[in-house]
């Protein structure tokens, strides 16, 4: 048997992370260690079969999530099997990220700065002369499997299947739809070798995907493709969700209709409030880096509110999906008979975007979309859910994404 499950969540992820992780496996320190001596004349023992004893390692790394978007941190957002993880856990409440996507890949993957790994802008890639975590650990004997946001490469070359992942689901490009459509050029014409590959081959996606469903089954698929041997395994789901485009399946988003028509100002004063209850932040906390940038909910017209509104009730309903499907994987590890061998660590890439409904990057297309209020949320939608959302949910924080303030 292998050391109980250590589950860790938290809403920041640094390359910190990667060492805490590994650092719980050692059972002795470097001074505790004895000398080895060595008889030239000895003859060596037959090999004998070993049980493995080390732990799976499972890094779960949503994208642009919120400080207090978790229940567990203060949100409103039904997120029970995530609550679970932190309150059985650790939460790490002052873990710190880089400010933007590549970044944090980049550091967690390294173990380095972003700098340090040739990382400084969004369309940089991994330089080849840095070692990977999937790299050192499959030379350690364990599995390694990515399934989701790779965002370091966009040639086959560069790709996750070449720098260290033994099987790969990934997407090379910073950002895709999340349902089976697109009303990007397609991405594939600014990633050379496809913009989609599995283990280094170009993929069509299927007609009725939507992400984070899609990335929890391949890596599920990835795990029970090699459970028969034995060897540790090191998983990394490396969701797209909750970045824009705020896009998700109609069920999921009915279920918060309504919710957030009072405005974003209420519901930064709650999580505040809210995760000071909980311990997340320390009571008598005078902190408070909120800038008031956003206009104040009051001062929006109707129409205005009702479509921030609406981003909101979408951008609920994709942190609530990813919910439910980390549910399904920790079901998917337990009747696997994994769950208790395996380290548990969740976090988010950075903090919340900030970005508004006309922003598109250059690379996209800024023609096709429908964001009326009716089709918001949906096919051929490109929406995100502004400045104000993005401030309550970084509460008691200054600023919002791509800020080191």
């Amino acid at each position: 048997m292998r050391p109980p499950t250590l589950q860790i969540s938290g809403t920041m992820v640094a390359a910190a992370a990667s060492v805490a992780v590994l650092a719980g496996c050692q059972s002795e320190s470097p001074s505790d260690v004895p000398e080895a001596v060595v008889d030239p004349e000895a003859t060596a023992a037959p090999a004998t079969p070993v049980e493995d004893n080390r732990p799976n390692i499972l890094f779960i790394l949503a994208d642009d999530l919120g400080y207090t978007d978790l229940g567990a941190f203060g949100g409103e957002i039904s997120t029970p099997n995530l609550d679970t993880l932190a309150f059985e856990g650790v939460r790490l409440a002052n873990f710190h990220s880089a400010p933007y996507c590549a970044a944090t890949r980049a550091s967690l993957m390294s173990g380095t700065t972003s700098r340090e790994a040739g990382v400084i802008i969004h369309n940089d890639i991994l330089r080849p002369d840095v070692a990977t975590m999937p790299e050192r650990l499959g030379t350690a004997g364990y599995h390694t499997y990515i399934s989701g946001k790779w965002n370091l490469g966009i040639t086959v070359e560069e790709s996750a299947h070449a720098r260290g992942f033994e099987l790969s689901f990934a997407l090379g490009p910073p950002v895709d739809n999340h349902l089976a459509h697109s009303n990007f050029p397609p991405v594939s014409e600014f990633a050379p070798g496809g913009a989609w590959l599995e283990n280094g081959v170009s993929v069509t996606l299927p007609e009725d995907w939507y992400s984070t469903d899609l990335f929890t089954d391949k890596l599920m698929e990835q795990i029970s493709s090699n459970l028969q041997d034995g060897a540790p395994w090191f998983g990394y789901l490396a969701l797209t969700a909750p970045h824009w485009p705020l896009q998700a399946p109609e069920d999921w988003i009915d279920r918060y209709a309504g919710r957030y028509d009072e405005g974003y100002d209420i519901f930064r004063e709650a999580r505040v409030a809210r995760a000071t209850e909980l311990g997340v932040l320390p009571e008598g906390l005078l902190l408070d880096g909120y800038q008031g940038l956003a206009p104040a909910w009051s001062d929006l017209g109707d129409e205005q509110q009702a479509k921030l509104a609406r981003a909101m009730e979408i951008y609920a309903a994709m942190v609530e999906n990813i919910d439910w499907n980390i549910g399904r994987l920790v079901a998917f590890l337990e009747e696997s008979g994994e769950l208790d061998d395996t380290v548990i660590i969740f976090s988010s890439d950075n903090g919340a975007a900030g970005s508004d409904d006309t922003f598109v990057p250059p690379e996209m297309p800024r023609t096709d979309n429908d964001n009326s209020l009716a089709n918001m949320g949906r096919q051929w939608s490109f929406t995100a859910y502004d400045r104000g959302w993005a401030e309550a949910a970084t509460a008691p924080f200054r600023d919002v994404k791509t800020s080191m303030n």
